[in-house]
């Protein structure tokens, strides 16, 4: 490295030091970005109009570790979904009902998010 550094203007040299480590380990991230798009090919993610279904049971752990809420809901088809949010202001808007966003993947496996009441239609 220092035979590098010498061979350098002492500008160039001051640049390097200060930020060379930070342009090394952001190389590295895009580099890694780019491996996994191209190499592990995530699911594609259909996202459906968000609703609102009812709450059968809802449950809460908090602790010195965080907070984290779950939900168990049925949706049109009669099916239980559980549902998990960590934000303490998004399952605090949860009481009877619970604004929901399907998500249908690639893949074929169907997930279930909270979403925020506000992007629910009215009913």
């Amino acid at each position: 490295m220092d035979r590098l550094l010498r061979r350098l203007s002492p500008r160039a040299q001051t640049w390097v030091l200060e930020y060379g480590a930070l342009l090394l380990v952001g190389l590295t991230a895009a580099i890694g970005l780019v491996a996994y798009i191209a190499l592990l090919k995530p699911d594609k993610v259909m996202a459906e109009t968000p609703q609102r279904l009812p709450v059968i049971r809802s449950m809460d752990t908090s602790g010195e570790d965080g907070f984290e809420a779950s939900f168990i809901l049925k949706t049109p088809d009669e099916t239980l979904v559980r549902v998990t949010t960590t934000s303490l202001a998004l399952a605090q808007t949860v009481v009877d009902t619970a604004c929901v966003l399907r998500l249908d993947r690639a893949s074929g496996r169907v997930s279930w998010r909270l979403a925020p009441p506000h992007r629910c239609p009215v009913s």
